[in-house]
């Protein structure tokens, strides 16, 4: 396995180790999963668009932990010279005070950036992340928008990512 993948993984495996929560005093506790896309503009690749998913275990009331996977397209060069890119990501959440229906929180941890495409034109490595984003609920799912600013450990060089999200949310 590559070094890169390394971080992700070990972050997946924290992930999973982590205890549920026990019995919930306040607030709702229920796994939530999203949907979205992004723009992301990138100082290795340039401009892209993606989609994104998003499955989150709140761990109390006020803290969840996250696991998105997504793919990112830079195809504004053509079919020829578009970079394809696989990005998962694992996240701690943390809610901030509520503005009535709205919801903002903070979001940090890691990521991969790993191209499935023009490998020798794009930089393969971990991302760490720190965001902030919001939540409008609407009668049944929820609306989030968020950026989620990453730097993009490179080899040889550090990169500048910052993806731009806007998505439902799912119960």
């Amino acid at each position: 396995m590559d070094s890169p993948a390394r971080p992700v993984l070990f972050m997946l495996a924290l992930l999973l180790a982590l205890p549920g929560p026990a019995h919930a005093q306040d607030g709702d506790l229920t796994p939530r999963f999203g949907l979205g896309t992004q723009g992301l503009v990138s100082t290795e690749d340039g401009f892209g668009l993606g989609l994104r998913t998003r499955a989150s275990a709140p761990l109390n009331a006020d803290v969840s932990a996250a696991v998105d996977l997504g793919l990112t397209g830079f195809v504004f060069g053509g079919r020829d010279d578009a970079i394809y890119l696989f990005e998962p990501q694992v996240s701690l959440v943390v809610n901030l005070p509520s503005q009535g229906s709205r919801l903002p929180y903070l979001l940090a941890g890691v990521s991969g950036h790993f191209p499935l495409t023009r490998a020798d034109r794009s930089e393969s490595g971990p991302v760490i992340h720190l965001g902030i984003g919001r939540v409008q609920a609407l009668t049944d799912s929820s609306l989030f928008y968020e950026v989620n600013p990453g730097l993009l450990i490179g080899e040889e060089s550090v990169d500048l990512l910052l993806p731009i999200r806007i998505g439902l949310i799912f119960r």
